[in-house]
């Protein structure tokens, strides 16, 4: 059962979301340049690394000091880490999904790179009421590649069921003049293949986007910052269909890295109130997926979502047919 909580309850919460984010954002850019970067295991086809040791135990302290009182469960990135912080069956606790470092390749080249620069890639926190999508409360994505004066903070906190209120650095992002694309005739689109070794799917894919006069690009290896960067009119979509492309071991045990809930929870609010259309690849609301899920998503402007479908759909039946008779 969902946890629930007044307005005043989530406006709390989403102002303690965005305090966390921006410390630790603010840690991993202030790193000592002797910081020693090095890769430390390979999970799910993802390396991980001293900096994403670092960066989980900074959120871990900055959500003690933000959140002492918090009532449920905590889940972290690479190596999944879960605290449960209270029992109580009296209380239905809630969940908070943490990408401490989403983007992590992007940031352990770039604090290691001898020229400075900052990295596209973010500090990302959702709040959930219940195990699944469809009770998403707040979010927080902080960027780490902002120049000074840009805005940071993309915030997010549900005034009712599926909508948001969202805010650039508290600052509120009026939907209506984020939804259409400006300066540009042409539909841009994000196919996503990232620590996936399928690449002749990927390129069915973009072929059959590529025949409906779409023009596709690949992200910058940070789902959340690939949907930022919808939201700052730098493109028009984002599809992943890792989902489909899966790679079990003997063990059976997955091999291939996918988009997972703690990859994206934080930037879903933010997209659905800025007016984009976020489903699965075959249309269906994300409301139902758990936290352990793995998601085929796709986000886009309304006006091109349910072609990119309708194109997409022939592929995606023959996948799931596949996974189905496997």
């Amino acid at each position: 059962m969902a946890r629930h909580l007044s307005f005043s309850d989530r406006q709390e919460y989403v102002a303690a979301l965005r305090a966390v984010t921006e410390d630790v954002g603010n840690a991993l850019l202030g790193l000592r340049h002797d910081f020693e970067i090095v890769d430390t295991h390979i999970y799910k086809g993802h390396e991980s690394s001293t900096l994403d040791i670092f960066a989980r135990d900074t959120m871990l302290t900055t959500i003690d000091h933000y959140l002492p009182n918090f009532e449920g469960t905590i889940r972290t990135e690479l190596r999944p880490y879960t605290r449960v912080l209270v029992e109580n069956t009296t209380h239905n606790p809630m969940y908070l999904v943490c990408d401490e470092l989403e983007g992590t390749t992007n940031a352990k080249r770039c604090f290691s790179s001898p020229i400075k620069h900052r990295p596209q890639s973010t500090v990302s926190m959702a709040l959930l009421s219940a195990k699944n999508l469809g009770s998403l409360v707040a979010s927080a994505v902080y960027l780490l590649n902002h120049a000074p004066g840009e805005g940071r903070v993309y915030s997010a906190v549900l005034i009712e069921h599926d909508q948001y209120l969202v805010t650039l650095d508290r600052t509120e992002l009026p939907a209506k003049s984020i939804v259409n694309t400006h300066g540009d005739s042409i539909n841009r689109i994000l196919v996503i293949g990232y620590s996936n070794t399928h690449r002749r799917k990927k390129g069915d894919v973009e072929q059959l986007l590529a025949d409906q006069k779409f023009r596709i690009y690949d992200g910058c290896r940070a789902s959340s910052m690939d949907v930022i960067n919808i939201i700052r009119n730098e493109y028009d979509a984002y599809v992943d269909l890792r989902h489909f492309w899966s790679t079990k071991g003997s063990d059976g045990v997955e091999k291939e890295a996918m988009l997972e809930v703690y990859d994206i929870a934080g930037v879903l609010p933010i997209a659905l109130g800025c007016g984009l259309t976020v489903t699965d690849a075959t249309g269906n609301s994300l409301n139902g997926y758990e936290l352990d899920a793995t998601i085929p998503l796709v986000i886009a402007r309304p006006d091109i979502h349910e072609k990119i479908l309708e194109t997409i759909q022939p592929l995606v039946q023959e996948w799931k047919q596949a996974g189905e008779a496997a």
